[in-house]
């Protein structure tokens, strides 16, 4: 049987010590609304005088004319008066009247909403038709509209809409036309025009003075973009948030604008880059900027008083070209929007509910690439070269593929030597702590050795690795976090089991038991012994070694009170020092039962942490689902005998509602990956379907070679997960499903 763990060679220590924390509840700031009665995208939403939202117009298949009324008070919408005109993309301005002016959107008509009547009456018409463009009220009561997509070209022009005289006149023009720009009004009742399109993204910011009807140049932005938003911070400055950019997809920066200096500065990015996202200006200042471009679920908070970023939960609808508003409660409404087609749902975000995740799955992304020539999320930690021998590497981690910039516990990192030259280990450990006797992978020269890592991460933000021997390569992919508050209780690493006689065990209990021989089955005490408790304990972390085994074989680990199932953990070969990383639920009386498959071979087992019974965590008595070998099976007969996975090729793995994974509120789940009999050196990624193909690799392998890797892995809203062989050869490739994270 293949063993499906990680190879995690002389894991000595996982992690390092933490304070030990009991299971709790995770805090959900996001809440369903009540739905649309039509999915829409590209539309606007408008908060009333009365409390009321209003949202007009958008796209489903062509452009809407219809409108709907959300009621704070009933969590409810009812219709309201269609629109003259079906439009998208277009404006909404909350005039001093109570009357909502919408303007443009693939038109030159303009019409006004009347509250009172609910509904809609003519006010005039732009000089020529126009979306992408901005609408800004002024202190005096007219609004400005700016730029956008013309007829034919990308336009510069500038119209004002007097409501005094419901009519429109030109205003002067901008210096460069753009569309998909922002446009702010400041505290000094000028309007900053920042980015946008034309050819390319604009770096350039204008400033309109309605005093003078006059615009002049601003500072330029460092990164030009576009779909981007910008915000009024209760400071007077503006900060501006992802978009698009030139050769940079999704953009995840952030700068802030000071009218005092009329210049840019700065700000820490997201966590993710995204583009059609919105941002929302808090009643605490702080700026809530939710979902976007690449199937973003996610959203995150900004704090201007420490310019940093902390996640705000994930919605539960994946979305972009959506709308959000910020209600008279403090709440925040979030409406509509696109993902795999148009959607009508709603959510609420109460920013008085504190977003405390535990752990936060993240689609894998590459950190840390030694190699020259090589590529990173951001940059950072690109073509370093190798590390030296008895070199450290200090890896930022905080605040760089997705993991927030404080309120970091620990990361999971998908660590790799490869191009070692000589034979040693690697070791991680949080950065500003004293290095520990431990190691998180060995390898021997010319090898390429892939295995998860579960690192603390230091005040700092960093987590330092360090390399023995010789000079080698290393790749760091982040796949998740746990966050202040987890239920994961780490421990300093400790033996409880070492079957070899002459070595001892933290407390004395099995050690020098002798070797575990053909169908042998030891059952292991994990609760009561070094702090773990006598009850309650879900699963155990534990670094499991197979020494100087006699033949080819395997083990697996299981909860002793459930029957053996068809499935192992790690592989190893005669005379071979194997060790391997195991998430193993524990059964009722605090034990896990380990069975050797052929030959003599010691175990030693370290524990190196555990999470409750009530956790995020849920483990499941490892089953089979999925392995391409002809004639192979499955626990439900799905993903079995489906041939090899070709060279450069993929294939999906439906996970939910298959062994012992529930159908729904999954985010995601702990697999025990694969590759065996592979005909030429390559690598496998995994990353959940509907995202694209990160940049990382969940194991390495080499022609004809057995090897595994533990991955944790996001969920989607597509509920399954991808396999991509980046070899020239294919490969067969065996999956066993070991747990699950709650959906956060």
């Amino acid at each position: 049987m293949i063993s499906t763990m990680s190879v995690l060679h002389k894991v000595c220590a996982l992690l390092m010590i933490l304070v030990v924390g009991s299971a709790h509840a995770v805090s959900k700031p996001w809440s369903t609304a009540d739905a649309l009665a039509t999915g829409r995208e590209l539309h606007t939403a408008t908060l009333l005088s009365s409390g009321k939202v209003l949202v007009a117009g958008g796209y489903y298949g062509g452009s809407l004319a219809s409108a709907e009324l959300y009621d704070p008070a009933t969590n409810s919408w009812s219709a309201a008066g269609a629109l003259l005109t079906a439009r998208y993309h277009h404006t909404a301005t909350l005039l001093s009247s109570g009357s909502v002016l919408v303007a443009g959107g693939g038109t030159a008509s303009a019409e006004l909403y009347n509250p009172a009547t609910n509904s809609w009456s003519a006010a005039g018409s732009l000089s020529i038709p126009r979306n992408g463009h901005t609408a800004t009220l002024l202190p005096s009561g007219k609004v400005l509209v700016v730029g956008g997509d013309g007829a034919a070209n990308i336009l510069g022009s500038a119209e004002l809409y007097d409501p005094a005289t419901n009519s429109w006149s030109a205003a002067a023009s901008l210096a460069n036309p753009r569309d998909r720009h922002t446009a702010t009004l400041l505290p000094s009742g000028k309007v900053l025009v920042a980015g946008g399109y034309n050819v390319g993204f604009l770096t350039t910011a204008e400033l309109y003075d309605p005093l003078t009807d006059n615009w002049s140049t601003a500072g330029s932005l460092a990164t030009g973009r576009a779909f981007h938003t910008a915000t009024l911070l209760l400071s007077g400055k503006v900060l501006v948030v992802a978009g698009a950019g030139n050769n940079a997809g999704f953009l995840a920066s952030a700068e802030l604008y000071d009218p005092a200096s009329n210049d840019w500065s700065t700000a820490s990015p997201l966590a993710l880059g995204r583009e059609y996202n919105t941002a929302t200006l808090l009643p605490s200042g702080r700026v809530l900027v939710a979902g976007g471009s690449g199937s973003l679920a996610s959203t995150e908070l900004y704090d201007p008083a420490t310019d940093t970023w902390s996640p705000a939960g994930s919605m539960a609808n994946a979305r972009d070209d959506h709308t959000a508003t910020l209600l008279i409660s403090g709440k925040v409404l979030v409406a509509g929007g696109s993902y795999h087609g148009v959607i009508a749902s709603a959510e609420l975000y109460d920013p008085e509910v504190k977003f405390n995740p535990g752990f936060l799955s993240l689609s894998p992304t590459r950190l840390l690439d030694t190699r020259f020539g090589s590529s990173t999320i951001d940059g950072q930690f690109a073509g370093i070269g190798a590390a030296r021998a008895s070199g450290v590497i200090d890896l930022v981690v905080a605040g760089r593929g997705g993991v927030p910039s404080n309120d970091v516990v620990a990361v999971v990192l998908n660590v790799t030597a490869t191009n070692p030259t000589a034979s040693g280990y690697i070791a991680a450990w949080p950065s500003e702590m004293a290095q520990p006797l431990a190691s998180n992978l060995n390898f021997t020269p010319g090898k390429t050795v892939p295995n998860l890592v579960i690192a603390n991460v230091g005040t700092n933000g960093k987590v330092s690795l360090y390399n023995s021997a010789g000079t080698t390569d290393l790749i760091a992919d982040v796949a998740g976090y746990f966050s202040v508050g987890t239920d994961l209780n780490t421990l300093s690493p400790a033996r409880l089991l070492d079957t070899r006689a002459g070595f001892a065990t933290i407390d004395g209990q099995f050690q020098g038991t002798g070797a575990l021989s053909t169908g042998g089955t030891l059952t292991l005490a994990i609760g009561g012994r070094d702090g773990i408790p006598s009850s309650g304990v879900g699963a155990a972390i534990l670094n499991v070694t197979a020494v100087q085994p006699t033949a080819m074989g395997y083990l697996t680990l299981w909860p002793s009170d459930a029957a053996q199932p068809w499935a192992s953990n790690l592989n190893f070969m005669p005379g071979d020092d194997i060790p391997n990383l195991v998430i193993s639920k524990v059964s009722a009386s605090g034990d896990v039962s380990i069975y050797n498959s052929a030959g003599n071979t010691d175990v030693v087992a370290d524990v190196a942490g555990w999470f409750p019974s009530s956790s995020q965590l849920t483990p499941v008595v490892p089953a089979r689902i999925m392995d391409t070998r002809p004639g192979a099976q499955t626990i439900d007969g799905q993903a079995q005998g489906i041939g090899a996975i070709q060279s450069n090729g993929t294939t999906n793995l439906p996970v939910l509602n298959r062994g012992g994974v529930p159908a729904s509120g999954v985010g995601a789940v702990v697999l025990n990956v694969t590759v065996t009999e592979p005909t030429a050196p390559g690598y496998l990624t995994v990353w959940p379907v509907g995202e694209s193909q990160p940049l990382a690799s969940s194991l390495n392998f080499v022609a004809n070679q057995t090897i595994a890797n533990l991955v944790i892995m996001k969920i989607s809203t597509n509920t399954q997960v991808e396999f991509y062989n980046g070899s020239n050869g294919k490969c067969h490739v065996v999956v066993d499903v070991v747990g699950w994270f709650a959906e956060q």
